[in-house]
């Protein structure tokens, strides 16, 4: 079960906007580019207003929760794998920008633990995992490491998640990040 379902909408619809807004200076040096403040084509060969697998495999995350009505890390992978193959949850049809880790996470079924698996994909679409219901540790571990195992990795998802279900309850951002972290 979900809690906050219209917040949730409006996470999901953050994560889009910011992933679109970013995509385009995604691979430039920070003090390359102007403050991008609208949505521009930039120099990738996509459209302006599109969205990278960050959004992609949040949509995902976001429809195995609603449809499994909690956290099924097989369906969620499943998911990730029609994106990786197919193109869903993408405005297109098109996946692109597939990252080595996860990649190779979703061929061999798990995600690797060594430290050049370490990343913040997994980071990047566990948001919505602070809107589930008596969610264990285990769980964001599990989900962290369908595409990225290390323990780095996945100790960012779940001090991550635990600051956003303080923020959703009510805990300043100060308060949910000290809270979290402890």
């Amino acid at each position: 079960m979900l809690r906050h379902v219209n917040r949730l909408r409006s996470a999901v619809y953050g994560i889009a906007i910011g992933d679109a807004l970013g995509l385009p200076v995604q691979f430039q040096s920070r003090d390359s580019y102007p403050e991008v403040t609208e949505m521009i084509k930039g120099e990738l060969p996509w459209p302006a207003g599109t969205w990278s697998d960050d959004t992609s495999l949040t949509l995902a995350t976001v429809d195995s929760l609603l449809t499994c009505e909690g956290v099924d890390v097989p369906d969620m992978r499943a998911r990730f794998m029609d994106w990786m193959d197919n193109g869903a949850y993408t405005q297109d049809g098109e996946a692109f920008d597939q990252g080595f880790t996860t990649v190779h996470a979703l061929t061999h079924g798990r995600g690797c633990t060594n430290e050049q698996s370490n990343g913040n994909g997994s980071l990047m679409r566990i948001l919505p995992l602070a809107f589930v219901k008596n969610l264990s540790d285990e769980q964001i571990a599990q989900v962290s490491g369908i595409t990225h195992a290390h323990p780095l990795s996945v100790e960012a998802c779940t001090v991550y998640v635990h600051a956003a279900q303080l923020i959703l309850d009510g805990f300043s951002l100060t308060e949910a990040l000290e809270t979290a972290s402890l």
